[in-house]
C-alpha cells in the first residue's frame, strides 16, 4: 500500500494507512494517573503503562482523527518537522495496533 508505514513489534508486523481514522478498542478500561496513562485490557488481562507523549495522543484515537491528522497536530504543537512528527505518531499507532488496543475506526464494534 503506497504511502503506509510498516511498524513492528514483538507480537506481529502491522501495516498502517496514515489516512485511515483510529480508534481504541471500545472495551479497554483506561485512566490517567499523573502525566501517564494506564490502560487495562481485560482480554488478556494485561495492564499498559504509557509514556508522557503517548499519554497526549492516547485521548485523541476517538475514530474522529487519522494518524496523519494526529501527526499534523504534534508537528504544529512541539514545533518539530512534520516527517518526524508522522514517523513518531505512526510508530506509536503501530505499537498499539500491534498490541491490540487501537483498530481502525471503521472496524465493526462489537455488539
Amino acid at each position: 500500500m503506497r504511502g503506509s508505514i510498516w511498524a513492528v513489534n514483538y507480537l506481529r508486523i502491522v501495516e498502517l494507512d496514515p489516512s485511515a481514522a483510529l480508534r481504541r478498542r471500545p472495551d479497554l478500561v483506561w485512566v490517567e494517573v499523573d502525566d501517564a496513562v494506564v490502560v487495562w485490557d481485560p482480554e488478556r488481562p494485561a495492564a499498559h503503562l504509557l509514556s508522557t507523549s503517548g499519554s497526549l495522543l492516547w485521548p485523541l484515537f476517538d475514530g474522529s482523527a487519522t494518524a496523519a491528522d494526529l501527526a499534523a497536530d504534534v508537528a504544529e504543537v512541539f514545533h518539530i518537522e512534520p516527517a518526524l512528527a508522522t514517523e513518531q505518531v505512526m510508530e506509536f499507532a503501530g505499537s498499539l495496533i500491534a498490541e491490540g488496543l487501537l483498530e481502525y475506526a471503521d472496524s465493526e464494534v462489537p455488539a
